[in-house]
């Protein structure tokens, strides 16, 4: 068993893009193996609008028929696209059929102006439409409660990084997700985010989950493969957040801009144990696998060699 500070539990986040029903069938075997692995949750990122698969609360549900113990989250659920009630019934439907496993996170999402305008929304007023939908949203999700003897907001997540928002959902009892930015401004948020909710009186705060890129190589040409994948990733998202991830290679300060470590297991091992966020606040680390770049094989490598890494399972019994 490894230690890596606060870090109770292990999951993964995986982006997938399938185009065919057998790709769509094929990802499946991706949730399993998580489990069989000793991953303890395992979630789907949510890409709004003609990209596949654009339904992750589908994607979930099927997932749900094929685990028994792994917990299954959705981060995040775009809130400003989607009308509360649609995700309302879509997330105590697909609790019912999970037996109580789910988690889900809620956010504006690192999505471009033109999917916002495919929904009817202005990009500018995300944020306000955020904030007036998360707040009724949590309400009816807690006044319809889960499948589950635990409160509800123990298992909902915030992946929205204003001062604001870091602050209602300590105060309110939900987790926070960090995916990429900054480690300084990311260090600040997770120092904020947990002096408010070791205070919350619900008892179920101070849950704050990393989402990181590990991609520890066992060969150099592995090491090169990996780095050329995640670099046609970054280059696909890059249009909103860095004009450097543009060209034909990626630098070292995008990558780390990405929380993505990727070398020889030393190196990457010893990355994540300097990572601030990780080592002194996160109570969560989630693996974030880039499913499409990496193939079907390849993501099923990828979580081997990291739970290989980590040493899973840990055998840790988190309370949720």
């Amino acid at each position: 068993m490894v230690s890596l500070g606060n870090v109770v539990h292990v999951g993964c986040l995986l982006h997938l893009e399938s185009s065919t029903s057998s790709e769509v069938t094929q990802s499946l075997r991706l949730f399993s193996a998580a489990e069989d692995l000793g991953f303890e949750s395992v979630w789907i990122s949510h890409r709004p609008g003609y990209s596949r698969p654009s339904s992750p609360f589908a994607m979930l549900a099927a997932a749900a028929q094929r685990t028994r113990t792994i917990r299954l989250g959705l981060g995040v659920v775009i809130v400003p696209v989607d009308p509360v009630i649609r995700i309302v019934q879509d997330v105590c439907v697909l609790d019912a059929l999970a037996e109580g496993r789910v988690e889900i996170g809620f956010g504006t999402g690192n999505v471009s102006p033109d999917i916002y305008r495919l929904y009817g929304v202005n990009e500018v007023e995300r944020h306000d439409l955020y904030t007036a939908r998360i707040a009724e949203l949590t309400g009816r999700l807690e006044a319809r409660g889960l499948q589950t003897g635990s409160t509800t907001h123990s298992r909902l997540w915030d992946a929205s990084t204003s001062d604001d928002a870091v602050a209602r959902a300590a105060a309110q009892g939900r987790g926070l997700m960090l995916g990429p930015g900054p480690h300084r401004s990311q260090v600040r948020t997770a120092q904020r985010f947990m002096a408010t909710a070791l205070g919350n009186r619900r008892q179920c705060g101070g849950r704050l989950a990393a989402v990181r890129g590990l991609y520890p190589a066992v060969a150099p040409d592995a090491h090169m493969r990996l780095r050329s994948v995640v670099s046609e990733q970054m280059q696909k998202r890059a249009s909103r957040a860095s004009s450097s991830c543009h060209g034909t290679g990626i630098s070292e300060r995008v990558l780390k801009l990405a929380n993505i470590y990727a070398g020889d297991r030393d190196s990457v091992w010893q990355n994540l144990v300097e990572d601030e966020v990780v080592s002194s606040y996160a109570t969560h680390l989630l693996l974030s696998i880039e499913c499409e770049a990496l193939g079907l094989n390849g993501s099923l490598e990828l979580l081997e060699r990291v739970a290989s890494m980590l040493a899973l399972p840990w055998g840790v019994t988190t309370s949720w």
